[in-house]
């Protein structure tokens, strides 16, 4: 089973202290939400992954309307924590941050330090906590209060959203095809998402998601995989039936040619001989 199913991370509060597993409310569809409203030098999100990465996906129930500004550190060793490199926040409207849906995204630190936060059983076998074990962690902070109301949906790893789907594709990505009870597609797109993994893995191509680097082709992918999966349903419909085995078509072909980028070494950079684009041979797996 690949790492980057959702269920494999990580969600800790940090409310002044008093750590909250939330995990299963935060990677699950059913299960409830988080309050996020941190509170300045005092609170913090932990986000943990058995594997380093890159980036995350927000969804808000409720978004936050008051100014300020998000900083994401990463575990170096000890009790030491780092501010990311290039951190962009697509969450912040006009300096207001948590303020819509949206990536959170960084560049990959070459510190990074597995470890284990607040005793929590990630580590195992019973291993003790130290450096080196556990998983990888970034911890989210604000530089000012964020409005108490603010709440949480999910958070974990997608390759696209809806902006990127409604920006080509506005006569799928509708409301009439909602299923009922549903408001957006952002199941439909985590589903896609493992999809597009899972048929990358099936091709030996790749083991988890920050082997695939050329984060614009995994975009495409999986939107194209989403709307598959959005048209399923409507098959009896001659006109969708139809659309949908275009977009199959274009996914299909899409996966099969040359990729490019992909760290197939897992050394979590591209080398000078992972630039060229990749032949249909088999990638070993490690």
């Amino acid at each position: 089973m690949h790492l980057l199913v959702n269920k494999f991370n990580k969600i800790i509060y940090d409310d002044n202290g008093s750590f909250s597993d939330k995990s299963a409310e935060l990677t699950s569809w059913t299960s409830g939400t988080m309050s996020a409203g941190l509170v300045l030098a005092e609170d913090y999100i932990y986000i943990g992954c058995p594997h380093s990465f890159a980036s995350r996906f927000v969804l808000f129930d409720t978004v936050n309307d008051v100014a300020g500004k998000l900083s994401v550190e990463y575990y170096y060793g000890g009790t030491n924590w780092r501010s990311v490199k290039n951190l962009e926040d697509q969450t912040s409207v006009a300096g207001v941050p948590f303020a819509k849906n949206g990536f959170i995204s960084w560049d990959l630190p070459t510190d990074w330090i597995k470890t284990q936060i607040d005793g929590l059983p990630e580590l195992p076998y019973d291993v003790s906590s130290a450096d080196g074990q556990g998983y990888y962690w970034v911890r989210i902070k604000t530089d000012t209060t964020l409005n108490v109301a603010t709440v949480i949906k999910w958070l974990g790893l997608i390759w696209t959203n809806e902006d990127f789907l409604t920006d080509r594709w506005a006569e799928v990505v509708t409301d009439r095809y909602l299923p009922s009870g549903k408001t957006d597609w952002y199941e439909v797109i985590e589903m896609s998402t493992r999809d597009v993994v899972d048929d990358l893995g099936i091709m030996n191509v790749i083991d988890y998601e920050l082997q695939a680097k050329d984060i614009d082709e995994m975009a495409k992918l999986t939107a194209l995989k989403t709307l598959v999966n959005i048209l399923i349903p409507m098959s009896g419909s001659e006109n969708l039936r139809i659309m949908k085995q275009e977009f199959k078509d274009q996914y299909n072909k899409l996966l099969k040619k040359r990729l490019k980028g992909i760290d197939t070494n897992q050394n979590e950079k591209i080398d000078k001989n992972e630039e060229k684009p990749m032949t249909n041979a088999r990638i070993r797996r490690y």
